[in-house]
């Protein structure tokens, strides 16, 4: 609606200027001659977005032609996270605080143009966070998300620093993860912060009830009984409510308090079965119980079908499956044999020879059920029986099968685990065991790698990965296949983080290169996360290098802009001797509108876990976009003979109308060596197309 008024408004306003063309010169608001136009906009303040929330505008509002684009002229810029259409519609979710900011919009037909002026705020976003309960069981490994607060992309989680903690051995990442294993029965209140850039944090109290583990038991329908009829139907749905075990062993019973309908009973492998005697809908309660857990309830229901009382003709039964599908030892199993009569009589089963495999039970509609306790091929002939039908008789075989206990392990967020390119290493993954019962057979279980194995290194039929690491990788992802005579084979994926080689003679130490797992930042769309916190614009003039040492300033170099809210940057070296009065600087821009300095309360430098105590840096770039990183003395520093650590830590800050804000970073160098050399590992990996000569 709103561009088919633009649309009429903009067909005036052409009939308007045909029509003055006859009017006094001094009147003429656009040459007569050709197809010149005269677009007429105006400009002003558009409405107030919020961070984190959508937001819609339209600036299509020029008028003089209908064959009108708009563009953002170039030196201003929308607020971050909104952008526009040639239309003039203006969209996306605003992710920064500002007072006021001021772009210009170009209108454009054919060789005319015209600009307007405009003006939009963005508010302080509201984070929605509601108090959450929590579960777990006592000394029960466990990983519970409490990321449950809305309102803006990036959100954060803590413990609120008002006297309340995490119990011992239970960590809260920032994403939300709270994870461990907590020793002791009882109810934990913890007050979590949610926080995001440019937004009011939200709280909120989570409950942690600590129990002993305990059976999660939902009942499932149960297929309906027919009066006279042979039944079978499985209440086994009980499983450990803690997530952590994944097969135990639960017995079932009918409550006391309540009964099944006459003619059926419930085994302890929780299969109803028998034959009713009457028609009706029965409700019961069934008991679950396993050693170690907390035993639960559930309510069922079974309706029983009145008896159809057909006539009996002869007919002829067929039956209708082929084959059993194999199960695994001492795993639930469950299975049927079934077939049809032409005379819709029912039919009922019997083994007349061979046998079943100790631990799985048949029933004479055909179900078979249990866990079996012998592996092997279980061969048997049923016997198929209906009235007015000849029996007729087919040979089924079960297999049972074992198979190897082998799960794989991800160790690249574990960096005492990290391979290293040009190092020679050996990693044990002959973690593969044995089901339980045969533990003691003295069973020799074999590895082969299927897939993944890193370039320079080999894995041992014994499971041992060895050898050089040629490339490196943020994850190396290896399948690895245990296999064991008598027993199934099993496949397990582990994941590695590879560091590149060590790079000797450095200088300058690019914050693209430096360890980015597990860190995150704003971003224009939602928020950036590890190597996605990299950017490179051809028109931005930064450091750019292929193997973390020879750094050259061009246009399209890499660097790191999405620096809302707190970040931290860590480069490690080493040093071949210590270094007194080393000079250190960092190279920065920013996407401010105005100048800016920066201090150590907001941009803190930690030497070797000291901070540096620059005073404060005038950030020169104003231009509302990054341009040129340049280069910012901070002062003189002391390193160590060996490792050394310098971190750079973005705090909040208000440099940008109250936005949380600290300018881009690209690089950090140190000079006045007095002849010491730096090595370190950069993390080419972040750049996969700038490969480590």
């Amino acid at each position: 609606m709103m561009r088919m008024i633009n649309k009429v408004k903009s067909s005036a306003a052409l009939l308007f200027a045909l029509l003055i063309c006859v009017l006094p010169a001094a009147s003429i608001l656009a040459s007569c001659g050709g197809n010149s136009t005269s677009l007429v906009y105006t400009g002003g303040t558009l409405m107030t977005g919020k961070v984190g929330v959508e937001y819609n505008a339209f600036v299509g509002t020029a008028s003089g032609t209908d064959a009108i684009t708009y563009s953002v002229k170039e030196g201003t810029a929308l607020p971050k996270g909104l952008a526009m259409d040639s239309d003039g519609f203006i969209t996306g979710t605003p992710i920064a605080k500002t007072s006021g900011n001021s772009f210009t919009v170009v209108a454009m037909s054919g060789k005319n143009s015209a600009e307007a002026d405009f003006v939009i705020a963005v508010e302080e976003g509201t984070l929605t966070y509601s108090d959450m309960e929590l579960k777990v069981a006592k000394n029960t490994a466990f990983e519970e998300s409490i990321a449950a607060a809305t309102g803006a992309a990036g959100i954060v989680y803590a413990i609120k620093s008002d006297g309340t903690s995490l119990p011992d051995g239970i960590t809260l990442s920032g994403n939300g993860l709270l994870s461990g294993m907590i020793a002791e029965a009882g109810e934990i209140l913890l007050t979590v912060t949610a926080s995001a850039p440019d937004c009011a944090s939200a709280d909120a109290t989570v409950t942690i009830t600590v129990s002993e583990p305990w059976l999660s038991f939902e009942p499932a329908a149960l297929q309906n009984a027919t009066e006279g009829s042979y039944y079978t139907g499985s209440v086994a749905v009980a499983k450990d409510g803690t997530g952590q075990v994944p097969s135990v062993d639960v017995s079932y019973r009918i409550d006391p308090a309540s009964a099944l309908p006459d003619g059926l009973v419930l085994s302890e492998e929780g299969m109803i079965h028998g034959t009713p005697t009457e028609a009706g809908i029965y409700s019961f309660t069934v008991l679950a119980s396993a050693d170690g857990f907390t035993s639960a309830q559930a309510y069922f229901s079974l309706r029983v079908n009145p008896g159809l009382g057909l006539v009996v003709t002869e007919g002829k039964i067929t039956f209708t499956d082929d084959e059993l599908n194999p199960t695994e030892a001492n795993t639930n199993y469950s299975g049927a044999i079934s077939a049809n009569t032409s005379n819709r009589q029912t039919v009922t089963f019997e083994i007349t020879s061979g046998d079943l495999p100790e631990g799985i039970t048949f029933y004479s509609n055909g179900t078979l059920s249990g866990k079996a306790n012998q592996t092997g091929d279980f061969a048997f002939t049923v016997t198929a029986s209906a009235p007015g039908c000849e029996s007729v008789t087919k040979t089924y075989t079960l297999s049972v099968l074992v198979s190897l206990i082998y799960k794989g392990v991800n160790y690249s967020g574990d960096a005492s685990k990290d391979l290293f390119v040009g190092e020679s290493c050996s990693v044990d993954l002959a973690t593969a065991a044995l089901p339980a019962g045969f533990e003691d057979t003295h069973t020799v279980i074999t590895y082969e790698a299927k897939s993944g194995i890193p370039e320079g290194m080999t894995l041992s039929e014994n499971g041992v990965l060895s050898g050089t690491p040629a490339k490196s990788a943020r994850l190396a992802q290896i399948t690895v296949i245990a296999s064991a005579e008598g027993f199934s084979s099993k496949s397990a994926i582990f994941t590695f983080h590879i560091e590149d080689a060590a790079v000797s003679g450095v200088t300058c130490f690019e914050a693209e290169y430096t360890d980015l797992r597990g860190k995150a930042g704003a971003g224009y769309s939602g928020s950036a996360q590890e190597a996605g916190l990299i950017d490179s614009v051809p028109e931005v003039i930064a450091s750019r290098s292929k193997n973390g040492k020879d750094c050259e300033r061009v246009g399209g170099g890499f660097y790191i802009p999405y620096t809302y809210g707190q970040m931290t940057f860590e480069f490690l070296f080493e040093s071949d001797k210590a270094v007194s009065g080393a000079s250190l600087s960092v190279y920065l821009d920013s996407e401010i509108a105005a100048a800016f300095s920066i201090d150590p309360s907001e941009f803190d430098v930690r030497v070797n876990g000291n901070s540096l105590d620059y005073g404060s840096v005038n950030i020169e770039n104003s231009s509302g976009q990054l341009e040129e990183f340049l280069k910012y003395t901070l002062g003189s520093v002391d390193l160590v003979n060996g490792r050394n650590t310098i971190v750079i830590e973005l705090l909040a800050n208000d440099n940008n109308d109250g936005n949380s804000y600290c300018p881009a970073i690209d690089a950090l160098e140190l000079e006045n060596l007095n002849g010491a050399t730096l090595s370190w590992r950069p993390a080419l990996y972040n750049l996969p197309s700038f490969t480590q000569n």
